[in-house]
């Protein structure tokens, strides 16, 4: 059996879409979601109590606007988290790695290199993988996104699908 050797410098696009899949961005993308329902309820509410009121006291105006400017605020973050375009935004401050990397996919596990060094990591080490349109994404411990394998970054289909093959023998597919 031979293995699968890769090299590319890791894009922010590649991390916006391994962030995609952390249980950590999900909760955080619910969190927001739901702050963003509870300030608008909360602004309905305000806004409910000015127009019945005769005299509303200025708490009433100042707790709609308070409310509205949380919910523009978590619904903005709700959007960087839920939508790609949003995850691509949010990560392009980090920029692309100033060096390439290598990745070797073979039988005894992944072998990892960057800057003249390398190290194997035997396949006990990841928890199952994800595979997208664009990449291989490998899980550790609480399903973090551990290493991300871009398609992009290998040299035919054929090395693809050998590399989709070790995947599929050594860990389970989430």
């Amino acid at each position: 059996m031979r293995s699968v050797v890769i090299s590319y410098v890791p894009g922010s696009g590649d991390l916006a879409d391994g962030a995609a899949v952390s249980p950590r961005i999900r909760r955080s993308r619910n969190r927001a979601a739901a702050n963003t329902l509870a300030s608008v309820v909360a602004v309905v509410v305000c806004v409910i109590l000015q127009i019945r009121m005769d005299r509303p006291p200025p708490v009433v105006l100042f707790g709609a606007v308070m409310s509205a400017a949380l919910a523009v605020r978590y619904s903005r973050t709700f959007l960087l988290l839920a939508t790609s375009w949003g995850r691509r935004r949010a990560t392009r401050h980090v920029g692309d790695a100033p060096h390439e990397h290598e990745v070797s996919v073979g039988e005894d596990g992944i072998t990892l290199g960057a800057d003249g060094r390398s190290r194997l990591e035997p396949w006990d080490t990841y928890t199952g993988y994800i595979e997208t349109e664009r990449q291989f994404i490998l899980l550790q411990g609480s399903e973090e996104p551990t290493l991300i394998l871009p398609k992009r970054a290998f040299p035919d289909t054929a090395l693809v699908a050998e590399c989709r093959r070790l995947l599929e023998e050594r860990l389970p597919a989430r």
